[in-house]
């Protein structure tokens, strides 16, 4: 799989839309962010749910799971979405958007498709 756009969150989104699950797992091994949202804010995960592709879904699901997992193990419990030194991260306003959840940057905090992470 060749990656032609630097944009990786745009090349997910693409090869989720295409159903391109080798674009996919090579994509989220180069860094693209599992929770990528297009311009309309739908997620990669979204599109993946709406064309019952559970291969793609699959791979983010997954690729969220770990993404978390390391990212508390990282932080020993204390940086990143998890607390402790990221106050500010805790202390801001969510907004609820239909079924998704969105901090004061407009980003997920948890989308329906992800319930299984």
């Amino acid at each position: 799989v060749r990656i032609q756009d630097n944009d990786l969150a745009k090349e997910l989104i693409s090869a989720t839309l295409a159903g391109n699950a080798a674009a996919v797992a090579t994509l989220l091994q180069a860094g693209a962010p599992w929770d990528a949202l297009d311009e309309h804010g739908h997620s990669a995960g979204a599109h993946a749910i709406r064309q019952r592709d559970e291969v793609v879904l699959q791979l983010l699901v997954a690729h969220g799971s770990v993404s978390l997992f390391q990212e508390q193990n990282a932080g020993q419990g204390r940086g990143g979405h998890f607390g402790g030194e990221n106050g500010r991260y805790l202390a801001q306003r969510l907004r609820f958007e239909g079924n998704r959840i969105l901090d004061e940057e407009c980003r997920p905090i948890i989308m329906d498709w992800e319930s299984p992470i």
